[in-house]
């Protein structure tokens, strides 16, 4: 939704989405023991998400320990499961209120939005009630 709020004709809004979600997979790439700040900001988006995540699940694969409830928490190279499923859950809130907002201020059809519309009171309160309705 975020990107394709950005295109009037479906058929290029969805081969540049999914071209950019896919390249994006392959740039969200970090080292091995990157410290836990750049992680998490790689994981805002899905793709870097799940690809920090997979790699934890994987380590512990690998070592014997299998992910439950108890291990969910653990760290491995400064990331863990729980990490990645707040990180996925607060980008997906992230992006859709993005697209929401770039659907108001860009719109392929319809009214547009003031830049600023969020920050007013008509926003966030609906239409003033005028004296004539009473």
């Amino acid at each position: 939704m975020l990107c394709q709020s950005f295109f009037t004709q479906a058929k290029i809004a969805s081969v540049l989405t999914t071209t950019i979600y896919f390249g994006s997979g392959l740039m969200l790439n970090l080292p091995e023991y990157a410290p836990f700040w750049k992680r998490v900001a790689v994981s805002v988006f899905p793709t870097g998400c799940m690809y920090n995540t997979i790699k934890v699940i994987t380590g512990f694969e690998l070592n014997g320990m299998g992910i439950d409830m108890d291990s969910i928490h653990r760290d491995y190279r400064n990331y863990s499961v729980k990490t990645g499923i707040i990180t996925l859950c607060i980008g997906f809130v992230a992006m859709n209120l993005l697209g929401v907002y770039f659907e108001s201020v860009i719109p392929v059809q319809g009214r547009r939005e003031p830049c600023c519309f969020c920050l007013s009171r008509k926003f966030w309160c609906g239409k003033s009630a005028s004296k004539e309705n009473y």
